[in-house]
């Protein structure tokens, strides 16, 4: 829930095929149906070297029902991989990408291809397998997704693609593309982007969201304590994208940013909008071997704000964080792999800007005792902690003394 609460007690089985390996799943949510759609690839081979994946797709409703595994695509002998689905469009369709190896036995890709799907009855429409592919690229898929496709909708009419490449410079470089959809229905993609190619530099893992004007794409630019976070805007025209500015997220000096991802929430449920980006990162500040998980807000004119502390402790490692926003509550829910219990397990935590609902009293005389009531406050700093010159509560611009705040409590509300 967005109070934090898990709401199942032990996890859904999506997909578990038997001696198959079913791997790097991507979910989407149908707001018609009341259900989640989660595509995946599945290994065919059950021994190296993996020379066949097919693409797997299920259903889970709000209620925790899960559907059947379905296989949705296949191509005899070839590798169909990293599949990433978004949904709908006003043609009613949901969309995946995915890549496909150039022959039987390779382990590159010249590109990725489109599929549409209804909604309500997951037909296949012929129409939205493009003759040629969206993109270009290489990757080597029995290591880790080296192209890392990742599909956004702007709109029902607009989709955002992003990926890595390695082709002129092998280290890596961000592209992305736009996917325009009429109600023909027609899927037409534009001219590739290039977001970030800087020669002999690593730039990869990128993540991005849209603010209802631009799109921000975040990226890891080089490796280990040279590692920092860079993000580009990109604005969506009639068929391509038009490159914007590109923005320091962080770059702590001899220490690695890693592995960013990227939300926007416009914080409606607050009376001053949030606007505001979140991106989070693996960051290693506080230990050169056990990461820690930061994150920034950023506002869509692109000016970064204080870094957050989301999850710190030398003790342990914290990876690969993901954050999605949560329009209801003027906040974000941010998950990553912790190996606090010795094994990965998944943890997550809400990350908000305080949010104040009301006054109780609403009136009363100077020196009376006031409670500010929302959500959003954090933890409570402890006495001495709660307002100080880095850690400030302030009213009408003004400080408040640690002395004059006698309780802090955060509940969900």
């Amino acid at each position: 829930s967005n109070a934090g609460t898990v709401l199942d007690a032990t996890p859904l089985s999506i997909g578990d095929t038997a001696s198959r390996d079913d791997e790097f799943p991507s979910v989407t949510y149908d707001s018609v149906n009341s259900r989640y759609i989660v595509v995946w690839m599945m290994w065919n081979d059950t021994t190296a070297p993996v020379t066949t994946a097919n693409v797997y797709r299920n259903t889970v409703t709000t209620a925790g029902a899960v559907g059947a595994s379905t296989m949705i695509l296949s191509n005899g002998s070839r590798i169909l991989a990293y599949p990433t689905v978004t949904c709908c469009d006003v043609n009613d369709n949901y969309y995946v990408v995915y890549g496909r190896n150039n022959a039987q036995g390779a382990t590159s890709f010249n590109g990725f291809r489109g599929q549409t799907y209804n909604r309500n009855t997951h037909a296949a429409a012929t129409a939205s397998n493009p003759a040629t592919t969206v993109s270009s690229g290489t990757i080597t898929p029995d290591t880790e997704p080296r192209s890392a496709p990742r599909l956004y909708s702007l709109s029902t009419t607009q989709y955002l693609l992003t990926w890595e490449t390695f082709g002129v410079d092998t280290n890596g470089d961000i592209s992305a593309n736009l996917l325009t959809i009429t109600t023909t229905p027609a899927y037409t993609w534009g001219t590739e982007a290039s977001v970030a190619a800087t020669a002999g530099t690593t730039e990869r893992y990128p993540s991005a969201d849209y603010d209802g004007a631009n799109a921000f794409i975040v990226y890891q630019s080089g490796l280990t304590t040279a590692a920092d976070v860079y993000g580009r805007f990109v604005t969506p025209g009639a068929t391509s994208l038009t490159l914007g500015a590109t923005v320091t997220v962080s770059n702590v000096a001899g220490s690695g940013q890693t592995y960013p991802s990227v939300a926007y929430t416009a914080g409606t449920c607050s009376a001053t909008p949030i606007s505001r980006y979140m991106i989070v990162w693996q960051d290693y500040r506080n230990n050169a071997t056990s990461p820690d998980i930061y994150g920034s807000p950023m506002n869509t004119a692109g000016t970064v704000e204080a870094a957050v502390a989301i999850s710190t402790n030398t003790t342990y490692a914290k990876e690969r964080p993901v954050i999605e926003a949560d329009s209801g509550s003027c906040g974000y829910m941010v998950a990553w792999s912790d190996l606090r219990n010795g094994d990965a397990d998944i943890y997550a935590n809400r990350v908000g800007y305080p949010n104040i609902s009301n006054l109780s009293p609403s009136t009363g005389d100077i020196r009376s005792t006031v409670s500010i009531n929302g959500i959003n406050f954090g933890t409570d700093p402890g006495v001495g902690n709660r307002s100080t010159a880095t850690n400030n509560i302030k009213i009408n611009g003004s400080q408040l003394t640690d002395g004059d705040i006698t309780s802090w409590s955060n509940m969900a509300i």
